[in-house]
């Protein structure tokens, strides 16, 4: 048994006494999109939100968006509802 452990304990060394490189594991395959662009004019939606810079836009629970809204250099997580068609800042100071 002892034998057996040194023997295993072998393939974790190179020749050279140094331990092997540490091949890291492939990253996943991303998904193919497709986008179906046929009668893709009735299905965009003209959100009644104010002109500014946005970002992180996210989905949240059913009928609702989340995003950062910055304007004069002020940026604020604001949520906009599909039901009553309205923004309201998420976390009001």
């Amino acid at each position: 048994m002892a034998d057996e452990k040194k023997a295993d304990d072998k393939k974790d060394v190179r020749e050279d006494g140094k331990a092997p490189a540490v091949i890291p594991p492939k990253p996943p395959t991303p998904e193919l999109v497709r986008i179906d662009f046929d009668g893709i004019a009735n299905r965009i939606v003209d959100l009644p939100i104010p002109a500014a810079d946005m970002s992180r836009l996210q989905a949240g629970a059913a009928g609702q968006i989340f995003f950062l809204r910055e304007t004069d250099g002020k940026m604020a997580l604001q949520r906009f509802d599909f039901k009553d068609r309205k923004t309201r800042p998420c976390c009001p100071k």
